[in-house]
């Protein structure tokens, strides 16, 4: 095994170098698809990046860059959907593969490491990450701060009871006898999250929810026997508990999902002026009050306040949109702006610039990295660079 990998580093530094066959090259995209292979090869390059990281040494040619930009692509390009959607497990192993060799690649062709720029880097290494923590706002009007300390029973009146479980999620719950009972619907208790904050959350029916920065839930501590209303901004993942009995509705800005039982995200602008709503598993009924719509697993709607009609398309990589869920950012031809966005909320960072660069950015990010790891990431990726001062990060091209 380990002149397995003494060869695909060696075949990697050729391939950057334009000096692979096709034959070559063939054999090089198996290996970045091979989860185990993967593992062994990240777990030695991410050791390595760690202590060029402490070190500050790092070095790659633009060209070098470039050829694992167009790696990048071919490893994207070469998963096939599986059931509909794209297959997340090895674009996540395949993708941050190559990511983490750009990083690394300074181990492969140099004997003497060149000193990197370190221009804004000290700043962008103090700001970390988000973590899990949200605003409980209570039925009574009260309202609490959470963060990942909070734990046990946070609140208990009228036959509700909120809870911090040992996972950290949020859990509503009725105590028994208590949907027997009449409860005022105008009795609702909300959740939301910060920038840089998430959470997830156990609705009275099972169903579940997670939250990505800067979103909110708000819904009456007990449903009706009717139907179960949610009301929604932001950023919010649905796993909806199976009930043909009593539908489940999300109220997004001007848009209404119905479902029985399915697995989706809606996101909305920061102005609730654009929803889009991604399916992941089941099937949702769309309304914005003059058209509907219905969708199947992997597409994607997209209704906006100024439009009569709800635009649907197919989405090649649907898992994409909710990664942010398992930990992860995915870019897969995403623009600019969208990575603006999302790195944005989670850092509680500003992005300046004259001019928007006009990219498109792939890879695979865990959250949990700090920013300075990131930036560093895609200024390789996409041949971007940033400079950070306090919160700002002014990006240049």
């Amino acid at each position: 095994m380990e002149k397995d990998i003494r060869y695909y580093k060696d075949l990697l530094k050729r391939y950057t170098n334009d000096e692979c066959s096709p034959e070559e090259i063939a054999q090089l995209m198996d290996f970045l698809h091979g989860r185990e292979s993967n593992r062994l090869l990240l777990a030695e390059i991410r050791s390595r990046y760690n202590e060029g990281e402490q070190t500050g040494n790092l070095k790659i040619t633009e060209h070098q860059s470039r050829r694992i930009r167009e790696l990048l692509l071919q490893t994207a390009a070469a998963e096939k959907p599986a059931h509909g959607l794209f297959r997340i497990r090895n674009f996540v192993w395949a993708a941050a593969a190559v990511l983490l060799v750009c990083t690394g690649l300074y181990w492969f062709y140099t004997q003497e490491p060149v000193q990197m720029e370190k221009q804004g880097r000290p700043e962008a290494r103090l700001i970390k990450p988000g973590t899990e923590k949200a605003t409980l706002t209570f039925p009574d009007g009260t309202v609490r701060n959470l963060d990942e300390d909070a734990k046990g029973v946070l609140y208990q009146k009228d036959g509700l009871v909120i809870s911090r479980m040992a996972d950290g999620a949020i859990r509503y719950a009725l105590l028994p006898g208590t949907q027997d009972r009449t409860v005022p619907e105008a009795l609702k208790t909300a959740l939301s999250t910060p920038v840089g904050g998430e959470c997830r959350v156990v609705l009275p029916d099972g169903s579940r929810l997670w939250l990505n920065a800067l979103s909110e839930v708000r819904f009456p501590v007990m449903f009706s026997k009717q139907e179960r209303r949610v009301q929604a901004r932001g950023e919010v993942y649905f796993e909806v508990a199976k009930n043909a009995r009593q539908p489940f509705k999300v109220f997004s800005g001007g848009q209404v999902i119905e479902v029985l039982g399915t697995h989706f995200v809606v996101h909305t602008n920061t102005d609730n002026t654009v929803i889009r709503t991604t399916l992941l598993e089941g099937s949702i009924r769309l309304s914005n009050g003059k058209t509907t719509k219905i969708l199947k697993p992997g597409q994607e709607s997209r209704t906006a306040q100024d439009e009569q009609d709800i635009a649907v398309e197919a989405k090649r990589n649907a898992e994409a949109a909710v990664a942010w869920k398992d930990g992860y950012f995915i870019f897969d031809n995403t623009d600019f702006k969208t990575v603006e966005d999302q790195l944005s909320k989670w850092y509680d960072v500003e992005f300046v610039y004259d001019h928007r660069p006009d990219k498109l950015l792939y890879g695979t990010i865990e959250r949990k990295t700090e920013l300075a790891k990131v930036l560093k990431m895609l200024e390789i990726v996409g041949n971007i660079h940033f400079k950070t001062e306090g919160r700002k990060i002014y990006v240049t091209e």
